[in-house]
């Protein structure tokens, strides 16, 4: 296998290298998915591929629980997925007993079925259950999982046709993984006991943002051969944690990874901006956590209701007297249409049901395979429906594609009127920070006054951004570039 060393300078990237090497029917297992590099990989490569991810103990309702150890139905699962391609996080192997045992078998059975296999190596492994023990981690080198992570790098690369991407270290948000990284690690250690930082080594890494790893790899999946991945910086463990910034970042002169003429990986300024933004971005209040969590002591549940409540504002009152049911798009819609009803003294029904939470398609580039997945995966009730005016509640109007859908289906099932109620403001904007897919956003190229006839509804009403701002000031400063252009708080 030949060998490549890549950086700042001389990252391989091109319009024609992109397009030539993509692949989105290829069908794709992540193996470590319960790790930070892994599940940023897995959330980044669904854009636009196949994906789908395991994890060894339970995390998240979006992942497979299949224990390696469990060979046979491990290959049982890959054969009926038609899986092409195995991406394998040397995550896994922390703290995964007999995992090198285990993985041997697996790339046995791959090598037998023709099957590719590409591996992410990472020397040292940047998230745990909490502070305290990351920070105790990184004092004694796990010499154990390194030698066990590059016997695997010397297993793999013997077969030409896969993929072998090195790099020290990386870092960045876990988001719904709820993993403690390296740097929210060192902000909780400089509120509470900053002389536990004085202990960290001074063996010097060039860390890479996790997001950025994972745009790499949508790149040059089709890649073969041994890859090193490095940042911009290279510094130590304490010089990183010494001059970390804890403010909220300049965005001035940061560019998106995506508009960058030459595909270099963020310095740790740059790195620690887009990830201070993933962290307190509003996506993560409206969208991406369950309605179960907290965020700065604030319910997320209780957060959407009231949204939902203040959204009756927008709707006029000739409207309100001729809704019948208020209706979610599940399962992100719920609460902000039990806010709406309860305010409106209207019935709240679930009258939109879904057949399945594993697969979220928002995150999913291609317009058209989201359409064809929102077509499989959402039911509507008829009986509840015909004949009725239904007030329709979504998180937000984005790309339009989930309630384009929605709405077809509602009119095959007779309805009378369709309002949709969305408790966002409008958004026009892309994000910057790595959060969503680069996609036009409906209202970029749309006006507003032609949404009623795309839609084929009556009225579509949003949240306005008074009340917007009103509501998320509870959770401090947050990130609302997508919605209003400018931060909030």
């Amino acid at each position: 296998m030949l060998d490549y060393k890549l950086s700042v300078k001389n990252l391989p990237y091109s319009e024609d290298t992109y397009k030539s090497r993509k692949n989105k029917k290829s069908k794709i297992l992540m193996i470590g998915a319960g790790h930070l590099l892994g599940w940023k990989i897995f959330e980044i490569l669904k854009r636009d591929y196949a994906v789908v991810g395991i994890q060894e103990q339970y995390m998240t309702e979006e992942l497979e629980s299949l224990p390696l150890r469990d060979e046979q139905r491990l290959q049982a699962y890959i054969t009926y997925q038609q899986i092409q391609t195995i991406i394998i996080s040397s995550e896994f192997l922390e703290g995964c007993m007999d995992g090198m045992e285990h993985i041997n078998g697996l790339l046995k059975f791959a090598d037998e079925r023709g099957i590719r296999v590409a591996y992410v190596l990472l020397h040292h492994i940047l998230d745990e259950n909490s502070a305290e023990e990351l920070l105790d981690k990184l004092k004694t080198e796990d010499t154990v999982y390194l030698a066990e992570a590059l016997s695997l790098k010397e297993k793999i690369s013997r077969r030409e046709e896969n993929l072998v991407v090195e790099l020290d270290c990386c870092y960045g948000f876990s988001g719904s993984l709820k993993r403690v990284d390296f740097v929210s690690a060192v902000k909780k250690m400089k509120r509470m006991a900053p002389e536990k930082l004085d202990d960290l080594p001074e063996n010097e890494v060039c860390p890479v943002l996790a997001d950025e790893v994972g745009l790499w790899l949508a790149v040059h999946l089709q890649c073969q051969g041994c890859f090193k991945l490095e940042g911009r910086d290279r510094i130590s463990y304490r010089a990183w944690a010494q001059e970390m910034d804890q403010s909220w970042g300049d965005v001035t002169g940061y560019h998106p990874y995506e508009e960058r003429q030459e595909r270099y990986f963020s310095g740790l300024a740059e790195g620690n901006m887009v990830e201070n933004r993933q962290r307190n971005c509003v996506f993560n209040m409206i969208y991406k956590f369950s309605h179960h969590e907290s965020v700065k002591g604030e319910n997320i549940g209780a957060f959407r209701y009231g949204l939902g409540q203040s959204l009756a504002q927008s709707i006029p009152e000739e409207v309100r007297t001729e809704i019948d049911f208020v209706t979610p798009v599940p399962k992100t819609g719920m609460y902000y249409a039990m806010g709406l009803a309860a305010q409106l003294s209207v019935p709240y029904i679930q009258a939109i049901d879904k057949t399945s939470s594993r697969l979220r398609s928002f995150q999913i580039k291609s317009a058209d395979v989201r359409k064809e997945i929102l077509w499989d995966k959402l039911r509507v009730i008829p009986t509840l429906l015909e004949g009725k005016n239904v007030a329709v509640v979504d998180e937000a109007i984005f790309t339009g594609t989930t309630l384009k859908v929605v709405c077809e289906m509602l009119r095959e099932c007779k309805v009378g009127k369709i309002y949709l109620c969305i408790p966002t403001p409008r958004c026009r904007y892309h994000c910057d920070y790595l959060v969503l897919p680069k996609r036009d956003m409906l209202l970029e190229y749309m006006n507003e006054s032609m949404l009623t006839e795309y839609f084929d509804v009556e009225g579509v009403f949003f949240q306005e951004d008074g009340c917007f701002l009103e509501k998320t000031q509870e959770f401090g400063h947050i990130c609302a570039d997508c919605f209003l252009g400018r931060d909030l708080g």
